[in-house]
């Protein structure tokens, strides 16, 4: 049995050792809540694209009309503009791999720059850092190349989506993962069906999965019928993590009737490190030094659906439905940092899914949300801290003058 348990982790192994950089991102956001450990952590690989042009929402890439859905939050968004807001690469928690602050100005030829003794004490920001690379290669249409294998020509993501072909290994069609609403136990234990719904340009934990190409993505975006049963994938996920989409118009999402429920199973993708250990071991028959193994085994079972989430983030900002990502993000930040619950979602929510939103300004304003509703502001690493002293100052001024 337990010969048999290791063959399956084999190709699992494989795939993380060719991916170093998302294994040991993966590692480091489940262990260092849970450890209070800081594990050391590999160089993330270069060129990744933190020092090229940002286009973000220009340069052609799909979703470009991003920028129509602001809605109310358009007044707040004006003070962004100002000089103040203008990043210097030398500002405490100026982060190399984030273009949310940067400008069309600033962002060329930006100089190298010493890392800042503030940024040096915080591992939080450290985490962030290494989070950031990985989010804008996405926001820029991976200008870095993963180093993954020959995708064939016969676009099989989209065919899958139009009903032409099924899933790999399942072997399940779109229309049959779609009757799985309320199948809760598929949805939690299968982990091959995420990346066959949602679909990117960088490689998933399924091997048998495709990455999408370019001409794929382009040829998605004019079909009704894909984008139609995508947006059916995300209310399926939407349902599964408790959560109700209310208008198809602007994304906007609200707590589901089952969301006690669904958000107790969503905040257990951490959970009491020695205890899971030990029944990972007793399972498996892992020896006591058989670190690496049992890691891999802890990620697979408790920070999933964390990832899953990033990845439809990206997917609806990549496949046409990009005005869909500011609201889910600020839904979760209001349940993380607001209402108090989901605690082990929160550092996901600030450190991938604020960073997955295409629109820098709706970024921007998610930021700020984040900085102005978390607790211990000094602790805050998301943005530079010249942004948090401006945020803070004038909440000061409009309690002083509210009190008046």
């Amino acid at each position: 049995m337990a010969h048999y348990g290791f063959d399956r982790l084999h190709s699992v192994f494989a795939l993380f050792w060719r991916r170093d950089s998302l294994f040991w991102r993966c590692v480091k956001a489940m262990l260092l809540p849970v450890t209070g450990i800081v594990f050391l952590a590999i160089t993330w690989r270069k060129n990744h694209g933190g020092r090229q042009d940002d286009p973000d929402l220009e340069g052609g890439r799909p979703g470009k009309d991003c920028k129509a859905q602001r809605g109310e939050e358009s007044a707040e968004e004006e003070d962004f503009d100002s000089e103040c807001y203008r990043v210097e690469t030398t500002d405490d928690f100026y982060c190399d791999y984030d273009s949310t602050w940067e400008t069309e100005e600033n962002q060329k030829d930006a100089p190298d720059r010493t890392r800042q003794p503030a940024a040096d004490r915080h591992y939080q920001f450290s985490r962030f850092e290494r989070a950031a690379g990985d989010m804008q290669n996405y926001r820029r249409n991976y200008p870095s190349k993963y180093r993954w294998r020959p995708v064939s020509d016969d676009m099989p993501n989209l065919n899958f989506y139009l009903g032409l072909k099924s899933s790999a290994p399942d072997g399940v069609y779109i229309h049959e993962f779609h009757d799985w609403a309320g199948d809760y136990d598929a949805l939690e234990h299968v982990h091959t069906y995420i990346q066959w719904l949602f679909p990117l340009q960088e490689p998933g934990m399924n091997s048998e999965a495709t990455p999408l190409t370019k001409e794929e993505i382009k040829c998605f975006l004019d079909n009704s019928t894909a984008k139609d049963n995508l947006l059916k994938s995300y209310k399926l996920m939407l349902d599964f993590y408790g959560i109700e989409l209310c208008d198809e118009k602007t994304g906007e999402v609200k707590r589901a009737l089952n969301w006690k429920g669904r958000f107790e199973n969503l905040n257990k993708s951490v959970i009491k490190f020695n205890r899971t250990c030990q029944s990972l071991k007793a399972t498996y028959s892992i020896p006591s030094n058989d670190l690496f193994t049992l890691l891999l085994l802890l990620i697979n079972s408790h920070t999933h659906n964390n990832l899953r989430i990033t990845r439809i983030l990206k997917c609806l900002g990549t496949l046409g439905y990009c005005h869909y990502q500011a609201p889910l993000v600020r839904f979760f930040l209001e349940e993380t940092l607001v209402n108090g619950e989901l605690p082990n979602v929160k550092d996901s929510v600030l450190n991938y899914f604020v960073f997955a939103v295409l629109d820098k300004r709706q970024r921007r304003c998610l930021v700020k949300f984040a900085y102005l509703n978390y607790d211990q502001k000094d602790e805050f690493v998301w943005c530079p801290k010249k942004f948090q002293n401006i945020w803070s100052n004038h909440a000061n001024v409009k309690a002083t003058n509210g009190q008046a």
